[in-house]
């Protein structure tokens, strides 16, 4: 289970919320749908070269193409072309956070691990990556949780404390943040 925030264009004129609620519920059997576009391709680079400044504990993960081909019973090439999209994972020791860009849109994920005082961190570490893509990527921050579009001058507190909520429902199985052992990430 994660926290999850969805970033999209600002939509000119159009009601952000309901644009997000929209995507949302749209099931795409395929993560990036049609064929490479030179130029969002480009714009994911830029996008994570940005983070990769911000925080350079931040690396793309590289994906095993052949393994992803197999599981689908698809050709290589066809798994690198549905696979993309660009993924930023921090340490193995890190706190868990995964940032996702799409060709249109982009997420940023934290498990459920932290405690109080290192969610409060956590999150400042997320904020900063929220900031720089509504600056450099023009995105809307929608949070499921809370059902609304961020201010990030203003929802941080509503943020940590939801995320603080689901942690007190949830019973660790060992341990003060029940973190495992490897990156919860990493699956191929």
């Amino acid at each position: 289970m994660s926290y999850d925030l969805h970033l999209l264009p600002r939509p000119p004129g159009a009601d952000v919320l309901g644009a997000a609620r929209a995507r949302l519920q749209q099931d795409e059997a395929e993560i990036n749908p049609g064929p490479p576009v030179p130029v969002k391709e480009a714009n994911k680079r830029r996008l994570a070269a940005a983070l990769m400044e911000e925080n350079p504990r931040l690396s793309v993960f590289e994906f095993d193409y052949v393994s992803i081909a197999a599981q689908r019973g698809v050709t290589a090439e066809e798994a690198r072309r549905s696979h993309r999209h660009l993924e930023l994972n921090g340490p193995e020791d890190g706190p868990g956070i995964q940032i996702t860009l799409l060709d249109d849109t982009a997420a940023i994920t934290v498990p459920y691990w932290h405690g109080p005082r290192v969610a409060a961190a956590v999150f400042d570490e997320i904020w900063r990556y929220l900031a720089l893509l509504e600056r450099h990527g023009g995105f809307a921050v929608y949070d499921p949780q809370l059902d609304r579009v961020l201010s990030l001058a203003a929802d941080r507190p509503a943020v940590i404390e939801r995320y603080g909520a689901v942690m007190k429902q949830m019973a660790p199985t060992s341990g003060p943040t029940a973190m495992p052992g490897r990156p919860w990430w990493k699956f191929w």
